[in-house]
């Protein structure tokens, strides 16, 4: 907390002030959870007098059953020779984390002739300063930023969808920065933005109309439901003929696992959306349950019509994902999906 803390009020009494504050917090507490001996020290030091104890961070991840190939194509991938030795570093790229340490090391060593590679995982807010301290230090071309790395997989989204407009103003700036692809969006939410993504278009809405599926993109029925009737419209318009979807399991967003998950957004912007939906329903003693049931109800409607227009243009629409409570699209398995495309590319 005291460097973060310092950094934000620039003044050690505020900092010290903060500190203390927030261990009265902690020191009401039972139990107080860290990551390992470090944090204990550093806690006591803060004036955390509760009971500490360490819980090592976790992973789900689990051995590779082919290292040797794994190792083989993040050399290729990452351009590493196979005779140099490799450092890697994983985690948040932020000045308290000390990267500048281990990049003013890579810059004895490259002076020194050691062959060497050093690979940093992650992103952050000081990714950019890092990566220009690399280029002014002449080590831009021994040190790989692979950016954070969400997933076990390497795909990623052609194209992005965005139509609510309370994400849009909310996490405006986020989408701004995370969001490299083309990203589609209606009129009245792209203006709420108040930072766009580089490459944004946005479609006009037909707002006043019930929800129909009209076959123009440029005549898009706004829906406040689900922005899956965006993104299946925009793959109608693209020509898609094959469409799997994927984390569409129409369950309450507001509800404990909703989404497949006990913390789908901010708490802020589900207040927000809440909010909008009892002001929309003139209905203000409605219960998160409720609320849930509503945008299902709305968002199932949708999904209908787009099933329709599908089978009437010889659109095939499958549902891929595990869970949920979406069945007006046949179900699959995605696994199954993919060894039947790879038998079919061979």
């Amino acid at each position: 907390f005291e460097q973060d803390l310092f950094k934000a009020t620039k003044s050690k009494c505020l900092t010290k002030l903060c500190l203390k504050v927030i261990m009265s917090v902690f020191n009401k507490s039972d139990l107080c959870l860290t990551m390992n001996p470090a944090c204990v020290q550093l806690l006591k030091r803060y004036g955390c007098k509760t009971k500490i104890e360490i819980m090592p961070n976790a992973t789900d991840f689990v051995p590779f059953e082919n290292p040797e190939q794994i190792k083989q194509q993040i050399y290729q991938k990452y351009n590493i020779p196979q005779d140099c030795k490799l450092f890697v570093n994983v985690g948040r790229l932020d000045t308290i984390k000390n990267i500048d340490f281990v990049l003013d090391v890579c810059q004895v060593l490259k002076n020194k002739g050691f062959k060497f590679k050093q690979i940093i995982v992650g992103g952050g807010k000081d990714e950019q300063k890092f990566k220009l301290k690399a280029q002014s230090l002449g080590i831009q071309d021994d040190v790989v930023f692979t950016g954070k790395i969400f997933d076990k997989t390497d795909w990623r989204p052609s194209f992005h969808c965005v139509s609510d407009t309370i994400y849009a103003s909310k996490l405006g700036i986020e989408l701004s920065k995370m969001v490299k692809a083309p990203l589609f969006t209606t009129e009245r939410t792209y203006r709420r933005m108040r930072k766009k993504p580089v490459d944004t278009t946005y479609v006009h809405t037909i707002p006043t109309e019930r929800y129909k599926v009209r076959g123009n993109i440029q005549a898009y029925c706004m829906i406040k439901a689900t922005v899956l009737s965006l993104a299946a419209e925009m793959a109608f318009h693209m020509g898609f003929k094959e469409i799997y979807l994927l984390g569409v399991d129409c369950t309450n967003p507001h509800d404990k696992g909703g989404h497949f998950t006990d913390n789908y957004t901010t708490k802020e912007v589900a207040e927000t959306d809440i909010n909008r939906i009892k002001t929309r329903m003139h209905a203000n003693t409605l219960t998160t349950r409720q609320i849930g049931e509503h945008i299902i109800d709305r968002s199932m409607e949708v999904y209908a019509l787009l099933d329709s227009y599908a089978k009437k243009h010889n659109i095939h629409i499958y549902n891929a994902t595990r869970g949920g409570n979406l069945e007006i699209f046949p179900r699959v398995k995605l696994e199954d999906v993919l060894s039947k495309k790879m038998e079919e590319s061979k």
